[in-house]
């Protein structure tokens, strides 16, 4: 277990001590993505509409990569240590794999410091995964930022409104059971009155 975070550490650039780290999929999204298609890879827009969820970003990709593998989502988000070391390994063997498979990048005749210094290729692009990360954070600050301003301002009015409806409906019902007990019209007020919605409890 060990040696796989120190693995990933390595290959990401990012200190990983305890699995419960890797619960939201970041870590699994930069060990991944270089070696996913470049064009399903999302924008950034599109990382903060999913809540900044990476997980649900990965499955999606593999399932239009054709990729064989189910992320088991909720036990990895929840926590659970033999679902988080299980897909790392399974990540290992995919980065391992596609290494090999992948071949290598052809020398530039511009530049002969491409083929003379692999490594700082890898750097780069390591820098690169990290930047984006940096940058989808702050979007969601802000994004978090402008909500919270819009709910201080709105949910006071939209809880006086329940009231006020809540206040009518309660008097409707009074006046149903009290003064109309036998009418037709009354019974199938309360009857509306008394419906729940599905899975609202």
């Amino acid at each position: 277990m060990k040696k796989d975070l120190m693995w990933l550490t390595q290959q990401t650039g990012n200190e990983y001590t305890y699995m419960e780290e890797l619960c939201d999929g970041r870590g699994f999204y930069m060990l991944i993505a270089p070696y996913l298609p470049s064009h399903l890879l999302p924008s950034p827009q599109t990382i903060t509409s999913l809540n900044y969820n990476y997980l649900f970003i990965l499955n999606d990709i593999f399932q239009q990569a054709g990729i064989n593998k189910v992320i088991a989502i909720n036990k990895i988000a929840n926590g659970d240590v033999n679902e988080i070391t299980a897909f790392l390994k399974w990540c290992r063997s995919f980065v391992l794999l596609n290494s090999q498979v992948l071949p290598p990048p052809l020398p530039s005749l511009s530049s002969a410091s491409a083929s003379t210094h692999p490594t700082e290729k890898t750097t780069d692009k390591k820098e690169e995964m990290k930047n984006l990360i940096t940058s989808l954070e702050e979007e969601l600050r802000k994004r978090l930022i402008e909500l919270s301003a819009f709910s201080s301002r709105n949910i006071p009015s939209l809880l006086m409104e329940r009231d006020f409806y809540f206040e009518k409906l309660s008097t409707m019902e009074t006046l149903c059971t009290e003064l109309y007990p036998e009418s037709p019209s009354a019974s199938a007020i309360l009857s509306i009155l008394s419906q729940d919605v599905p899975g609202f409890r």
